[in-house]
């Protein structure tokens, strides 16, 4: 791709240069000769000081080991701070305001939700099957509830796991549509300044979530109503089975280990993708017999150390079967650690806040390639994202892009040739509205974030963060460099502009 980069310590080459960065080029050529296998490991909620390699104080060996025989990057980055509207622009490339996956009043996919995933959006999935490659996902989806929304029906050809999140259709307390009905009365009721319905409703809601969260922190299976799925697709032809329920929470990373090396062995002589959206860092944490305890560090530490495990026994059955070095391995997660859990929540220190929240702790999550023999051992400092995966697989691969307006960009260059990254900007999106909004080392922040609940607030007035020298955002810079944050929110504003009307939320009940 031959868009032009940034200086690092410059930003007055403006919006349109900005612009041209988050743009991929149609024509970027493939920069590999073989189809190589393509393993992408996306875990939910594990924090960006998640492994030993970037801090955390028990050991990720595996993790470890690739990340450093293979590109690390330090500065890697979700579109939006939670769950479903990460995982949608990973797969698609794109911002969930032009896709509808995301939602301006329920930030993720919930139970009720009987909106379809949109069935004009093109999956890396659907771009790799219509190259030749046999697809498969392992885990989470989080994308729709509905049978239209299955993987199966957007370019995977098998799918085993769980239709959302290990915490969905709650046996303890309010169903799910009453609880986000007492919200949305709450938040009408404000308007109406009806403090006496926010009060008396209030009330109820905080003992209900107050009784969820205990279950939350003290789980059992039964505490949550999950189908483990099983899903094909033959040529058109579906078959859909419930294999599982409630979900055996503990086994499940076992079960889908065991289950991604059989569809190694069976499809090692063919180009194959697969998908594996882990589940267990997102609380109610469980964990199998062999890892409880294991890491002294806790319950999520556990789970880090199992998630650890399942990497290697992937990297290693790839070596088995001598196509280690022909398999691109992609690892990342849907968001940062889930703070309100404490104790069972991950880290992203030295970074700020978590989940939920558009500064660095939410939205900047692990980041690493592993290919042996192809990619060089580094550690990037440059910004990448999860959206530039997809067109980062299509250049490897030589896939034809989606015939769609993307906002991922070709990162090849980099893992390949060491060349400066191609993205040089990030915007930060929750809820369907830009919070906050990076160009290299400026960072331009709009709302703020209480990391002990889930309140997102708009500033009275911006804040601007140096990137390079305070990662950890404590000094807001913006009345020392008012012309540095008047040119940040000038690019902001044109860059949100620039994505045109926002379509319709997707995951808002209606």
């Amino acid at each position: 791709m031959n868009t032009p980069s940034f200086r690092r310590k410059a930003i007055s080459t403006g919006i349109a240069l900005a612009l041209m960065s988050a743009v991929p080029s149609a024509f970027a050529q493939p920069k590999a000769v073989e189809k190589p296998n393509v393993i992408v490991f996306f875990t939910d909620d594990m924090g960006w000081a998640d492994m030993s390699t970037q801090g955390a104080p028990y050991k990720t060996e595996n993790l470890d080991k690739i990340a450093n025989s293979g590109q690390r990057w330090s500065q890697f980055y979700v579109t939006s701070p939670v769950s479903s509207p990460s995982r949608g622009s990973l797969l698609t490339g794109r911002l969930g305001t032009k896709t509808g996956l995301y939602g301006k009043e329920i930030p993720v996919v919930m139970e009720p939700n009987q909106n379809d995933f949109p069935a004009t959006e093109t999956t890396i999935a659907t771009m790799l099957k219509d190259n030749g490659y046999k697809t498969a996902m392992f885990g989470k989806w989080h994308l729709g509830n509905t049978e239209a929304s299955y993987p199966t029906r957007h370019g995977f050809e098998q799918w085993y796991g769980t239709i959302a999140s290990n915490d969905m259709n709650f046996t303890v307390g309010l169903p799910r549509l009453q609880q986000l009905g007492a919200f949305v009365q709450i938040a009408k009721a404000k308007e109406k300044k009806d403090w006496e319905t926010v009060k008396k409703v209030g009330a109820a809601l905080q003992k209900d979530m107050a009784l969820k969260y205990e279950a939350l922190k003290n789980p059992k299976d039964e505490y949550w109503d999950i189908s483990v799925m099983e899903s094909n697709n033959n040529n058109g032809v579906y078959s859909d089975k419930v294999v599982e329920r409630p979900l055996n929470q503990a086994m499940h990373t076992q079960n889908i280990t065991a289950r991604l090396k059989d569809y190694i062995k069976d499809n090692k002589d063919d180009p194959f993708f697969a998908y594996v959206p882990y589940t267990q860092n997102h609380a109610p944490l469980f964990v199998s017999p062999e890892f409880e305890g294991k890491s002294g560090h806790g319950l999520y530490a556990d789970v880090m150390m199992e998630i650890d495990w399942s990497v290697g026994e992937i990297v290693a059955t790839l070596e088995k079967y001598n196509i280690d070095e022909n398999t691109l391995i992609v690892f990342s997660s849907d968001n940062g650690p889930w703070l309100q859990m404490g104790d069972h929540a991950g880290s992203a220190l030295p970074l700020r806040n978590g989940k939920n929240s558009t500064f660095e702790g939410g939205a900047r999550v692990p980041g690493i390639f592993y290919w042996p023999g192809k990619i060089e051992p580094k550690v990037v400092n440059d910004i990448g994202s999860a959206m530039d995966i997809l067109p980062t697989v299509a250049a490897l691969t030589g896939s034809t892009l989606p015939n769609a307006d993307l906002d991922g960009v070709d990162l090849s260059a980099t893992l390949l040739e060491g060349k400066p990254s191609a993205r040089t900007v990030m915007p930060y999106y929750y809820k369907g509205n830009m919070q906050a909004y990076r160009n290299q080392e400026w960072k331009v922040v709009f709302y703020g974030s209480d990391p002990k609940n889930y309140s997102g607030y708009k500033l009275e007035k911006p804040e601007l963060y140096n990137m390079i020298n305070d990662e950890e955002e404590k000094l807001d810079v913006a009345e020392k460099n008012p012309e540095v944050l008047a040119m940040m929110v000038k690019e902001a504003q044109e860059y949100d502009a620039s994505l045109g009307e926002k379509v319709t939320p997707l995951f808002d009940l209606r």
